[in-house]
């Protein structure tokens, strides 16, 4: 579905019949979204007021807002800023920011994280895969890295009151400054 303005979808969406591409200035879910193990892309901003399920993968080119949690069979790939509304669970392959994101409450991950931009305003960080994080990232709780963690791009600076780390880091010739206990 391609459109010059924004696409609003009030009521729940579900994807059948093959992987599906929105494109428009703004894709709107009032609702949420049930994939049907179909991929879903987004070319534009996309707006999410419900939970997205059985995804094979979600893609957006532009900026989200999520309202709700995702999860996909494989990869979640937000390229614009990401703002998270409230608590949110991502559940995928890999989880990928490539803009940062801001968030008022807690964001847990399931699955691998990839961070390009800094990374604000979250209450508690989790992520269960690996990491790799090629922005700063801030809590006002703790943040937990199960996985091996990766610094990209520059120095990184880890503020939180716990910082915990279960596998264990590569700098790759990057500094690594941690505001908060280890």
């Amino acid at each position: 579905m391609t459109s010059s303005s924004n696409q609003d979808y009030s009521g729940a969406v579900t994807l059948s019949g093959g992987d599906r591409t929105l494109e428009g200035a703004a894709i709107l879910f009032g609702d949420g979204i049930v994939g049907g193990t179909n991929a879903l892309t987004i070319t534009g901003q996309l707006s999410l007021a419900g939970d997205a399920t059985g995804l094979t993968t979600l893609s957006v080119s532009g900026s989200s807002f999520l309202a709700g949690d995702v999860t996909s069979s494989g990869t979640q790939t937000y390229t614009g800023f990401a703002s998270l509304s409230g608590n949110r669970a991502l559940q995928g392959s890999t989880i990928s920011f490539g803009n940062g994101l801001n968030s008022g409450g807690a964001l847990t991950i399931t699955g691998a994280l990839s961070l390009t931009g800094n990374a604000s305003g979250l209450t508690t960080l989790s992520v269960s895969g690996i990491s790799t994080l090629a922005g700063d990232v801030t809590t006002t709780g703790n943040q937990t890295y199960t996985g091996a963690v990766t610094l990209a791009g520059g120095d990184r600076i880890l503020d939180g009151a716990t910082i915990a780390f279960g596998t264990g880091i590569v700098g790759g010739d990057n500094a690594l400054t941690i505001t908060g206990a280890p």
